[in-house]
């Protein structure tokens, strides 16, 4: 029972300092760190150093993978240039299975200890030191788990059954194979794998041919892990996955049969190669563990280029995956302040004009074309408006003239009044999917949808044409005419209207978001306006509390 209880424990502790270390690590590194790998991917040598600190600070591939995926869909970096990163971070989660080698309990016990008055002195509790004392403490955990592991592991190889098992399993290689794939499927990190199989080597537990096994089996493992947890993505997530799945394969491939000739027709391979290396067999583990991800990583930059084009005949991006980019923005923009500003309006405007598209699928009849999928295009706006987010706070982070400031700050409002008119198209979408059986309930919602979609193509051609005679248009649409809508939710709710109560129970709320967007586009357009015609902005003020009627009364 002791030694179940110290493998399980230790098992426990484990994976408690691998989640530990990745989200600390993900919170240190979150924002600044997709700045600076976005800034380095400008040539492939910085792109693959980027890639190998990405796997020493993640230790996980899949994480790894899953930025890269959030990078590229986001438009911050070009697929061609993020395919080095998922190549080399392979590389870098080497490095867990070279600590795995090394006798460091007694660092290990002194880390916990000064974790330990961390805690005790509040340090933990501080906005500067929380995530630095988290990922100690996950250095800490992962370590002492092995430690307890290998306590746990070392009597077992004096067991009669134990001895049995391991000579059956010696005579049949490809049950370690099979192992290690399908524990990584569950574990998701080939590195995780591979120094749990160390700690058992160094244990006693398997030899070295087992353990190579393992770790050849683990890759193949983590490459269909990766593959399978990127089922629910489309176009681009889906490539990056593929190609993870086909440059873990790919070392497997090469390395296989090179041990395999070595094991059976004594040609010298990966063996003799990690033995002249080092003696110990957990180094040699190590050892060949690197050589496979480096196979790898050298394989896939050769051919990167016929991978990626693979990929995407297999997995070609969807209409809204290519929206979801920006148009407008680049980078060298934000040296010149006042030309990124205009970039980013014209990126608003685009916004703009797809805000009618999230209601497509209930104006089915009035789209010329295919209809978007609302969720789906919701994304890539979402995805476009926080590109704008980061852009517009970049700027904000340079010396600006005070007029500048002004400008900067009006278009900050309008990209938070985007998000909200979004948000909000988004939630009206799903209110008035459901099914209208009474005639009246139907044509609300008609009325609902075409008179919002038609403010917000005039609101499209106010930004577009910056014409006065568009802005006065849309603020006499979108002007205070809450007694109208006050009144229409009240018969709503009257017996002799003969709506049911779940039309009611949708449509009620669903006047009430209409309202609260045609207020969000009354304020957009005062703030749009500012730009022109500043004095008509403090005007607009006295009716750009909580309209809504108009828009309605325009559609009737």
């Amino acid at each position: 029972m002791e030694i179940i209880a110290n493998l399980f424990a230790g098992l426990g502790l484990f994976f408690i300092g691998i989640r530990g270390i990745g989200s600390h690590m993900k919170q240190m590194t979150g924002h600044r760190f997709r700045g600076w790998v976005a800034k380095a991917t400008g040539n492939p040598i910085s792109s693959a150093l980027v890639g190998i600190v990405a796997g020493i600070v993640t230790q996980s591939s899949n994480a790894v993978t899953f930025i890269v995926v959030s990078l590229v869909t986001s438009g911050m970096v070009k697929l061609r240039r993020a395919l080095p990163i998922l190549v080399w971070a392979n590389v870098g989660t080497s490095l867990l299975v070279f600590l795995a080698t090394l006798d460091i309990h007694f660092a290990v016990l002194y880390l916990l200890g000064v974790v330990g008055f961390c805690h005790y002195f509040g340090l933990n509790d501080s906005d500067r030191f929380r995530h630095v004392v988290g990922a100690l403490f996950g250095v800490g955990t992962l370590f002492f788990g092995l430690w307890l592991i290998k306590i746990g592991a070392a009597p077992l190889k004096d067991l009669d059954w134990v001895r049995s098992f391991m000579r059956f399993s010696a005579d049949s290689l490809i049950l370690p194979f099979i192992a290690g794939t399908a524990l990584t499927l569950v574990i998701q990190s080939s590195s995780t794998m591979s120094a749990i199989a160390v700690t058992m080597t160094a244990a006693g537990i398997l030899n070295l041919d087992q353990t190579l096994m393992i770790v050849l089996g683990s890759n193949l493992g983590s490459g269909f892990g990766t593959f399978l947890l990127a089922g629910n993505l489309s176009g681009t997530g889906r490539q990056l996955a593929l190609i993870q799945l086909w440059i873990k394969s790919l070392g497997v491939l090469l390395i296989l049969p090179w041990f395999l000739l070595e094991l059976y027709a004594e040609v010298p391979g990966i063996k003799v190669f990690s033995s002249h290396l080092s003696s110990g067999l957990s180094h040699q583990v190590a050892v060949v563990y690197l050589l496979l991800q480096l196979v790898s990583a050298a394989l896939a930059s050769a051919i990167g280029g016929s991978l990626e084009n693979l990929a995407q005949r297999l997995c070609p991006p969807n209409p809204a995956e290519a929206l979801s980019k920006p148009v407008y923005l680049y980078e060298q923009a934000i040296e010149e302040a006042e030309t990124a500003l205009d970039l980013v309006e014209k990126e608003q405007a685009r916004l703009v004009g797809l805000l009618p598209r999230l209601l497509d699928e209930l104006r089915e009849e009035e789209v010329e074309g295919k209809p978007f999928e609302g969720r789906e295009l919701f994304k890539a706006c979402t995805i476009v408006a926080t590109q704008c987010e980061i852009f517009i706070d970049r700027l904000m982070g340079h010396p600006q003239s005070h007029q500048t400031l002004e400008r900067l700050m009006n278009i900050r409002s309008r990209n938070e009044l985007l998000a909200h008119l979004q948000e909000g198209c988004r939630a009206l979408l799903e209110l008035l999917q459901a099914e209208f059986p009474e005639p009246a309930a139907f044509n609300l919602r008609h009325s609902l949808v075409e008179g919002l979609c038609t403010v917000l193509m005039v609101l499209e051609d106010a930004l577009q044409e910056g014409d006065i005679a568009d802005y006065s248009l849309i603020l006499t649409l979108t002007s205070d005419r809450s007694a109208i809508m006050k009144n229409l939710r009240e018969g709503l709710i009257k017996a002799e209207n003969g709506l049911g109560i779940e039309s009611q129970s949708k449509l009620l709320p669903a006047t009430s978001l209409f309202e609260r967007l045609i207020w969000l586009i009354n304020r957009y357009a005062v703030l749009s306006e500012e730009k022109t015609r500043p004095h008509r902005g403090q005007a607009s003020e006295d009716f750009s509390q909580d309209p809504g009627g108009s828009a309605l009364e325009a559609q009737a």
